[in-house]
C-alpha cells in the first residue's frame, strides 16, 4: 500500500478513536452522561501497556484536553508517570438538563462510517502500532548495539591505557639500564687506566731494580779492583821500604773518569773515602750550630747523590743502620773507629770485615744534613781526632 494512504489509514484512526470516545461522552443514551454533569481532575499513575490514547478513551477525553491538562507536548508516557485525568462527577440533577457538546468534524466523519470500514481502520491501527514496536524494537537493538561499542571502546581504551603504561614503565626500566651501563664502562675504563698504570710503575720498577742491580755489580767490581790495586801498591812499597812510615804516593785518574785517591802504605795513613769531592767543613769550631753545638767532629765532603763511599782502612763493621749521623756505618781499626755519615744507603752489615777500598755505601742527606756530603770522623779512644792528619 503506498505511503500517503499508510498516513491517511493513520489520521482515520485517530479520528476514530476521538470520535468513539467523544460519541461515548455526548451520547444520551450512555449511562455515565444520565448521571454525571460535572468533571473532576483526578492523578492517575500509568502502567504497564497503557497510553495518552488509551487513558484518553478510557475517560472520554480528547488527546489534545490530556497534554493541555498535564501541560504535555508529544504523546509519550513512561511507566509510573502520574498523569491527571477528568472523572465525572455526579449530582442531583436529571439528565434532561445537560446539554450535548458538539461533534468534531472528526467525530462526525467517523460516525458516518460504515461499520466494515470502521473494523478496517482498526485493523490498519493495529498494523501501526506492529510497523511502530517493530520500529522502536529496532531503535532499542541499534541502541543495545552502540552501548555494546561503546563498552567495546572503553573496554579497548583500557587495554591501550594498561599497554602504554607496561610501555612507559619499559622505556624507564630501558633508560635505568643505559645509564647503569654507561656508569660500568666509565669505572671499566677508570679501573683499565689505573691497571696500565700499575703495569707501567712494575714496569719500571723492574727497570730500576735491574738499573740497581747493575749498579751494585759494577761497583762491586771497582772496589774488587780497587783493592787488588791497592794489595799491588802496598806489596810494592813494602819491597822498596823497609820503613814503617814513608812518604806516601797516590795515582790520580783522569777528569774524564773517576779520581780515586788510594794510599800506598798501612799503618794509620788513611786513603779518601770518595772521589770528585769538595771539603765544605774542616774540623773543629764552625758558624754552624747543630743541637747547642759548633764544635765539628769531623770534616765534610760534599759530592752528589748516590756516589759510591770506600773504606778508608780495613777492619770490622760495628754499626751499619740509622744512628748519631742519619745513616752511618762504623769500622773499628784496632784503636781507631772510622766513621761515615748521612749515607742514602749501606752495602754493609754489622760483624762483616771490610778491606780498605771496599764499597760501604752512597753519599746521601739523612739525619742533621744541609746537602749531600759525607761526614767523615777518626776516633782514637773514643776521641775525635782530625782526620786531614791521617789521609795519605
Amino acid at each position: 500500500m503506498p505511503k500517503p494512504f499508510s498516513a491517511l489509514s493513520r489520521a482515520l484512526a485517530l479520528t476514530f478513536l476521538v470520535g468513539v470516545g467523544a460519541a461515548q461522552t455526548l451520547t444520551p443514551n450512555s449511562a455515565r452522561s444520565s448521571s454525571a454533569s460535572a468533571l473532576k481532575p483526578v492523578t492517575l499513575r500509568v502502567k504497564a501497556g497503557q497510553s495518552l490514547w488509551t487513558l484518553a478513551r478510557a475517560h472520554g477525553m480528547t488527546l489534545a484536553q490530556i497534554e493541555k491538562l498535564n501541560g504535555l507536548r508529544g504523546d509519550k508516557i513512561r511507566i509510573g508517570q502520574r498523569v491527571k485525568v477528568l472523572v465525572p462527577q455526579p449530582t442531583g440533577r436529571s439528565s434532561a438538563g445537560v446539554v450535548p457538546k458538539k461533534l468534531s468534524r472528526h467525530a462526525r466523519a467517523l460516525a458516518q462510517l460504515s461499520p466494515k470500514a470502521k473494523r478496517l481502520l482498526k485493523i490498519r491501527y493495529t498494523q501501526y502500532l506492529a510497523r511502530q514496536r517493530k520500529a522502536l524494537g529496532a531503535r532499542y537493538a541499534v541502541q543495545a548495539k552502540y552501548r555494546k561499542y561503546l563498552a567495546l571502546l572503553s573496554q579497548q581504551r583500557r587495554v591501550l591505557q594498561a599497554r602504554y603504561a607496561r610501555q612507559a614503565k619499559f622505556e624507564k626500566y630501558l633508560a635505568l639500564q643505559a645509564q647503569q651501563y654507561r656508569s660500568l664502562q666509565a669505572r671499566y675504563a677508570r679501573q683499565a687506566k689505573f691497571e696500565r698504570y700499575l703495569a707501567l710503575k712494575n714496569q719500571q720498577r723492574r727497570t730500576l731494580q735491574a738499573r740497581y742491580a747493575l749498579q751494585v755489580k759494577f761497583e762491586r767490581y771497582r772496589a774488587q779492583l780497587q783493592a787488588r790495586r791497592a794489595a799491588t801498591l802496598r806489596q810494592q812499597v813494602a819491597a822498596r821500604n823497609s820503613s814503617r812510615y814513608n812518604t806516601s804516593s797516590f795515582t790520580v785518574a783522569s777528569r774524564s773518569s773517576t779520581a780515586v785517591r788510594k794510599t800506598s802504605f798501612g799503618g794509620s795513613r788513611l786513603s779518601w773515602p770518595i772521589s770528585n769531592f769538595q771539603l765544605t767543613s774542616r774540623f773543629g769550631t764552625r758558624d754552624l750550630w747543630i743541637e747547642g753545638s759548633n764544635r765539628h767532629t769531623g770534616i765534610d765532603l760534599a759530592a752528589d747523590t748516590g756516589t759510591p763511599i770506600y773504606a778508608a782502612s780495613s777492619g770490622t763493621v760495628t754499626q751499619s743502620g740509622s744512628g748519631m749521623y742519619g745513616i752511618n756505618v762504623y769500622v773499628n781499626s784496632g784503636n781507631m773507629d772510622l766513621i761515615y755519615g748521612h749515607m742514602s744507603r749501606t752495602a754493609v752489615s754489622v760483624g762483616e770485615y771490610v778491606n780498605r777500598g771496599e764499597l760501604l755505601g752512597y753519599v746521601g742527606c739523612t739525619g742533621h744534613c744541609t746537602g749531600p756530603h759525607l761526614h767523615f770522623e777518626v776516633r782514637i779512644g773514643g776521641t775525635p781526632r782530625d782526620p786531614m792528619g791521617f789521609m795519605g
